[in-house]
């Protein structure tokens, strides 16, 4: 018998296996190659690819080509639609064609769903009464669409417009949680948020951060910081309990959370937290780390000290060598941390001889110096891998080294504090007067670029000269300096007009809305009094601790109602609870009640160096990533960061004059 082609002789078995047993089409394809065997006989043998998978694929794949081409032709017609519908408003026909579309069962589904959403989104432009219901019914239906963010944005729009920024910015967070957000949709979702996050809710703004941190990846890590920073435990409970436990991809989340808690020493959260890294993400580092935290592994730290503890300087080098040596006494850094001292004796040339023995001793942190002049000699010998927190007052040195930060009570930081406070409370035209030093030029230069950075305006900036008791002819001039000479001119023209023969001066309203006076106390109260006279009244003042020389108060505050001033929270007179047991101990070491800002702030340091240094166990570049990067570091003196330059950013309490009384 003459033998077949292969490929006939398949089929030829196929078919006789098929006919024999008439399963279906998939248990003749799997039992296909048995028979193959026994049909061709012989010790050759063939297999026989049946490519039904790949036609339903490539059918599939036609459909799918089909559908995507339908729904470009369609979004064509409706972004057509759209257009057309915006130009002809509010009398169209083009919105009902597209609610025709959205519930047409002969287009493909998608672009239904375009249609609707777009329609919904026209709606608010056109400020129809319906346009929250027939958004609300459209996201309902189409859910999981990927136009459903841009409306989302729409929405977070409208709430915000009237004022309601809660659910402005749950609209912003829901557009978040959708599986895809483009570049354009994300961008906008940001700017509007950032805008708004400050005046909802903690939760609000958790929930939107870490919704943020899913899609815009290249700022994942800030978000996760900024959450991390507020986020209470029983938010991070209730979002497990509710099903919404974090991704792998914000892990770091818990990382910058027990490592915020760590800071203040808060124990028992740090091992909530390595408990829920081990019930949820038990692979992770982030976990390793956490646990190492929770079980007290900390490491041995070496801090290098530079201080002038003899010369002139040497009693403010003392109160910062007590405000050290109290932090690192600490309970929980027992044994963890070795102190070397040096004493720079106030002089430069020491001092860079003192660092370079602080090196030879292995110092992996370094707190000093105190004197702007020796942190100046410092700079070019720093080594960068080892961080360097300088306490002076000439707080822009800290650009100069990547290993340089300075953490400063200056009065040029309380006047960026003061800056920043004037803008939360609304204030937007400010006028500086100044007194006759280099200090009190730079002070009020500091607060004049913070107001002006972030929005404010300066009318006028008048230097008080020196020596001179009565500034009423400043404040008068400055007054017509900083009058609006547009309003003035017009209702000049206006007397003119209806009153030509009457020679009148007119008292034009003030122009600005708060001013800011870097002078004395004494000083102060007497300037006070003298707008008075000037016919500048209820003025809002602001100040600096420079105001607190023991005479603010000198007639009972009579013209100085309502005035604030910035004072590190050591000094106030009514001091939280943490500020009231460091005062304990040292009342009780030390036998004095006479704890110094420059104690707390040394205290402060210490504290921070020894928990980042200890029971973290960051040094080095790693060390220097933690300074620039913690949102906020704990304090009594008040709580704190590092700008992009390294230079502290306090938080001051603002005492305020009320009834002739400070509070």
């Amino acid at each position: 018998m003459k033998s077949l082609p292969l490929d006939c002789f398949s089929l030829v078995c196929v078919s006789m296996f098929k006919s024999a047993y008439p399963f279906t089409l998939i248990s003749a394809i799997l039992l296909s190659a048995v028979v193959l065997t026994s049909c061709g006989g012989g010790s050759k043998r063939t297999t026989i690819h049946v490519n039904q998978q790949q036609e339903a694929d490539l059918k599939a794949a036609q459909e799918a080509k089909i559908i995507a081409e339908q729904n470009t032709l369609h979004q064509k017609s409706i972004e057509q639609l759209v257009s057309q519908a915006r130009l002809e408003n509010p009398e169209t026909t083009s919105l009902d064609m597209l609610l025709a579309m959205s519930q047409d069962p002969n287009i493909p589904k998608q672009s239904q769903g375009l249609a609707a959403l777009r329609h919904a989104e026209l709606l608010f432009e056109f400020e129809r009464a319906d346009a929250f219901l027939v958004s609300q019914q459209a996201i309902n239906q189409w859910s999981n669409h990927p136009y459903l963010p841009k409306l989302y944005n729409q929405l977070a729009f409208q709430w915000s417009a009237l004022e309601n920024n809660e659910k402005a910015i749950d609209a912003l967070t829901l557009a978040l949680y959708q599986p895809q957000v483009d570049p354009y949709t994300l961008a906008e979702n940001i700017d509007l948020a950032e805008s708004l996050l400050e005046s909802v809710s903690q939760p609000t703004q958790l929930n939107w951060m870490l919704a943020a941190s899913l899609h815009d990846i290249e700022n994942r890590d800030f978000w996760l910081r900024q959450a991390a920073a507020i986020a209470p435990l029983d938010y991070i409970l209730e979002l497990r309990r509710s099903g919404h436990a974090l991704t792998l991809g914000q892990v770091n989340f818990y990382l910058y959370f027990a490592r915020q808690r760590l800071m203040i020493g808060d124990y028992r959260t740090v091992r909530l937290t390595a408990k829920i890294l081990e019930n949820d993400m038990p692979e992770t580092e982030v976990y390793e780390v956490v646990k190492s935290w929770a079980n007290n592994e900390g490491s041995r730290v070496t801090i290098g000290v530079l201080l002038p503890l003899t010369g002139k300087y040497a009693n403010y080098g003392q109160q910062v060598l007590k405000g050290i040596r109290l932090a690192i006494s600490r309970p929980e850094f027992e044994s963890a941390i070795v102190l070397h001292i040096q004493d720079t004796a106030g002089d430069a040339e020491q001092c860079v001889l003192a660092y370079q023995q602080l090196l030879a001793q292995g110092a992996e942190w370094v707190i000093g110096p105190l004197l702007s002049s020796n942190t100046q000699a410092l700079v070019p010998f720093l080594i960068e891998d080892i961080p360097v927190i300088a306490l002076s007052n000439k707080i822009q040195l800290a650009a100069e080294s990547p290993a340089l930060f300075i953490h400063s009570l200056a009065k040029v930081v309380q006047a960026d504090f003061m800056a920043r406070h004037a803008i939360k409370e609304g204030k937007e035209n400010i006028v500086i007067l100044h007194g006759y030093s280099d200090s009190a030029f730079e002070e009020a230069a500091a607060f004049a670029q913070t107001f002006m950075d972030a929005g404010g305006e300066i009318l006028d900036i008048v230097e008080l000269e020196k020596g001179f008791s009565d500034n009423r002819p400043d404040l008068i001039a400055m007054r017509y300096r900083t009058d609006d000479e547009e309003l003035l001119a017009s209702l000049d023209d206006d007397l003119n007009l209806f009153s030509p023969e009457l020679n009148m001066d007119i008292k034009m309203p003030l122009a600005f809305d708060a001013m800011y006076i870097v002078e004395k106390g004494r000083k102060v109260a007497v300037l006070a009094g003298q707008m008075a006279y000037s016919d500048i009244r209820g003025m809002q003042l602001y100040g600096s601790y420079r105001w607190h020389d023991g005479h603010l108060l000198g007639d009972q505050g009579r013209y100085l109602s309502g005035a604030q001033f910035a004072a590190p929270y050591t000094n106030t007179e009514q001091p939280n609870q943490a500020v009231a047991d460091i005062k304990s101990q040292y009342r009780l070491i030390w036998d004095a009640d006479d704890m110094s800002p420059l104690f707390a702030l040394a205290y402060d340091t210490a504290m921070n160096i020894a928990t980042l240094g200890s029971r973290l166990g960051l040094k080095g570049d790693d060390a220097i990533d933690a300074l620039a990067t913690t949102i906020e570091f704990p304090a009594i003196s008040g709580n704190y960061y590092f700008d992009e330059h390294g230079i502290s950013q306090k938080n001051f309490a603002v005492q305020r004059i009320r009834r002739g009384r400070i509070e």
